[in-house]
């Protein structure tokens, strides 16, 4: 069942208006074998040339044969240049991992990375106890004087997704960091969403050309918001 479930997903064609997607432009770094699925390094830059006042909207990751097929999902709220993105995922088996771009002005991008996977990412056991499933220790780095460089970003959280072996366990309630909200001088820059398939203590960076007066804001599904 969860192959046809992938094989929809890869059919889907997400285009707006009929726009076609284009299969240039995202540069995806994924290792090719990965030892442990549940700490998946992930790269996305993006360097194909955009039309004046056009700039990407977000970026969405999805793993089909996860229990779960989202990820994590980027919200641009203006425009970010460039774009250099960094995570790390959950894949409960080897895979093709899609990744889709969209811009400003509905034009739209995808790529596939084919991931081996020795070790699967599914959480195993019972539910971690209730006081380790508080977010908490925001973390933050930005460039000295707020210069351009890489901007990183992570809160501690074992993202208990309600799973195990990759079966749905109704008897454990989800728990995890559900958005990352960064402004700029109170100004929306960027909405991260951390899905299933993000792993524990979620991180992300980015690469700002202008790094001051940044905040940083971390929600989960409990509704507990920590600022940094």
């Amino acid at each position: 069942m969860r192959h046809w479930v992938a094989l929809l997903l890869l059919l889907a064609n997400p285009a707006l208006g009929g726009e076609p997607v284009l299969m240039q432009g995202l540069k995806v770094q994924l290792p090719a074998v990965i030892e442990d699925g549940a700490q998946v390094p992930l790269r996305i830059a993006f360097d194909e040339r955009l039309d004046p006042g056009e700039y990407l909207k977000t970026i969405q990751v999805q793993a089909p044969l996860n229990p779960e097929p989202d990820v994590i999902r980027f919200e641009f709220l203006q425009a970010v240049v460039p774009i250099r993105l960094a995570t790390r995922i959950r894949l409960s088996e080897s895979q093709q991992v899609v990744i889709r771009a969209q811009s400003n002005i509905g034009r739209q991008w995808q790529t596939e990375v084919q991931v081996r996977v020795a070790l699967s990412g599914c959480l195993t056991g019972p539910a971690p106890a209730a006081e380790t499933m508080t977010m908490h220790t925001p973390r933050v780095a930005i460039p000295d004087a707020g210069q351009a460089g890489e901007v990183r970003a992570q809160v501690l959280h074992p993202m208990e997704n309600g799973f195990r072996n990759g079966v749905r366990d109704h008897a454990i309630t989800p728990n995890r960091v559900q958005t990352l909200s960064i402004s700029r001088a109170s100004s929306p820059l960027a909405v991260v969403q951390f899905h299933a398939g993000t792993a524990s203590n979620p991180y992300v960076s980015f690469w700002l050309n202008d790094s001051r007066d940044l905040t940083f804001s971390w929600q989960d599904l409990q509704g507990l918001e920590l600022h940094h």
